[in-house]
């Protein structure tokens, strides 16, 4: 799928959305300012978040309490594998858990329901979005 506006991620949210439920599991990969914090915004607030969506990018983990599910949006960009994770795994597995930069979690063996790869066109604002449920390429 084609991104060129900020607009487009509703539409993205709009494909993921029915998919979220307690304890799904999202994995975001992308190089540096992608995405992948829009595309959170937009899910949230296709699940009714109307707040602020902040970046995780500092706290590490920013957890938003939606009507049917917890959302725990995890940024481990400056994680590495020998880090400590600053979080409970089993504290969150009722949540709905969207992971940027998971590949440096390696260690955990986290198995993901939904993997979006967020791909820019040669240093453009647009950007190519591949997303896979349960192994299953859905665009």
């Amino acid at each position: 799928m084609r991104i060129s506006t900020l607009e487009d991620w509703d539409k993205v949210a709009e494909i993921l959305a029915p998919h979220l439920c307690k304890g799904v599991r999202i994995s975001l990969r992308g190089p540096l300012g992608a995405g992948k914090t829009s595309l959170v915004r937009a899910l949230l607030r296709h699940l009714g978040y109307e707040e602020h969506v902040a970046s995780p990018s500092y706290p590490l983990v920013i957890r938003y309490d939606l009507s049917h599910a917890g959302f725990t949006h995890i940024d481990a960009f400056r994680l590495n594998e020998k880090d400590e994770i600053p979080w409970d795994w089993d504290e969150l597995r009722s949540d709905i858990v969207a992971i940027e930069w998971p590949e440096n979690l390696k260690r955990t063996a986290l198995k993901f329901d939904i993997d979006v790869e967020i791909f820019q066109i040669d240093g453009s604002d647009r950007r190519d979005v591949r997303i896979e449920i349960h192994g299953k390429e859905i665009i």
